[in-house]
Parts: C-alpha cells; sequence; structure tokens
C-alpha cells in the first residue's frame, strides 16, 4: 500500500517563478559583455552578450529565490575596451516578482540608465513587449 505524503510548501517556497529583465539599448554603441547581477547570496552574474545599438530584443531571468534580503541590480558592460558597472536598481527581493525594465539612452555621448518595475499583474511575454515598445 503506497503512502501519499503531502508536500508542504514553507516560506519562500511559494515564491518560485524568476524576474524577468528586458533592456532597451535606445542609443547608437554597441555594448559587449554584459552580464547582470544581484547582490547577497546567490548573486551570480548572468551573461546577456552582446547588446546592439537601437535594440528592444533583450530578455533574461533572474532566479528571485535567493534574493531574501533586499539587493542591487547590478549591470555590468564593456565600452571601447573599457569596463563599466553599475546599479541599475536597489530595491530587488524574492517577493517582488514583476518584471524589470531597463532602458539605455545617450545624451551629449554619455548613456543614461533608467529603470523600473511593470506595475499590476504578471503580464504574458507579449502583453509586456505592447507594455514597453
Amino acid at each position: 500500500m503506497k503512502k501519499i505524503m503531502p508536500f508542504l510548501f514553507t516560506g519562500n517556497q511559494f515564491n518560485l517563478r524568476n524576474i524577468i529583465v528586458y533592456v532597451r539599448n535606445n542609443t547608437s554603441k554597441t555594448l559587449e559583455d554584459v552580464t547582470i547581477q544581484h547582490t547577497g547570496p546567490g548573486g551570480h552574474s548572468i551573461k546577456l552578450g552582446t547588446i546592439k545599438p537601437n535594440s528592444n530584443d533583450t530578455q533574461e531571468e533572474i532566479c528571485s529565490t535567493t534574493i531574501v534580503n533586499k539587493s542591487e541590480l547590478i549591470f555590468s558592460y564593456v565600452l571601447g575596451e573599457i569596463k563599466y558597472s553599475l546599479v541599475v536598481y536597489d530595491d530587488v527581493i524574492n517577493t517582488d516578482i514583476r518584471p524589470i525594465v531597463i532602458t539605455i539612452t545617450e545624451e551629449n555621448n554619455n548613456l543614461i540608465f533608467n529603470t523600473e518595475r511593470i506595475s499590476g499583474k504578471i503580464y504574458n511575454k507579449y502583453l509586456i513587449e505592447d507594455i514597453i515598445n
């Protein structure tokens, strides 16, 4: 006779989704060796590779289960053989799984990063693309 054991959810096990990060490069610059990562435990870098000028097709997912304390989201890239790293969002935590949109613009030959969360319910990919485009 088989016994059926109930599967119990505890703590952060309710949140088994990833945080989707979209990058919109609205500049004339090619960003190479791009990575994103969050600070704290489990904050290994995720490679995005090369992001071409005027592109909106870069998307990656960050596992949110390891972000137990508010963390920073770090965006790193190489431009003209110089490596840059900056905090693009300073309030990432596993209980907030809304998608993150990083928009890069150019002003006076400087890159400007704007990061926002898409509020409301988690949308499917097509609805999110409609919102950010």
